[in-house]
């Protein structure tokens, strides 16, 4: 387990907050696993309480189709997470040549 400051008003601005790659993980995969659990967790925690990026873009991924209430999978998450977020362009291998 790591730290890193995080800023959060002037009171606190040096508080060290700990985070968890393996746990954001494990919590991604539990949902992966259990589809239905998108849309509870989407309830109780929110894109920003993940520290890495990549974790949080899969997060959003999880929360759009919970909201669509879509199928929450290893495949719909990965292809909403390509095409849902702005900075992705399709795959490569759907792109034409």
């Amino acid at each position: 387990m790591t730290h890193q400051p995080y800023a959060f008003g002037s009171e606190i601005a040096n508080t060290q907050l700990f985070y968890d790659i393996q746990s954001e993980e494990a919590l991604l995969g539990s949902v992966l696993l259990d589809g239905q659990l998108g849309a509870h967790i989407s309830q109780e925690i929110r894109p920003d309480d993940f520290y890495s990026q990549r974790n949080r873009l899969v997060f959003e991924a999880i929360e759009r189709l919970a909201f669509a209430d879509s199928n929450i999978d290893q495949v719909s998450v990965a292809l909403n997470d390509r095409f849902g977020h702005p900075d992705s362009g399709p795959p490569a291998t759907c792109r034409r040549r």
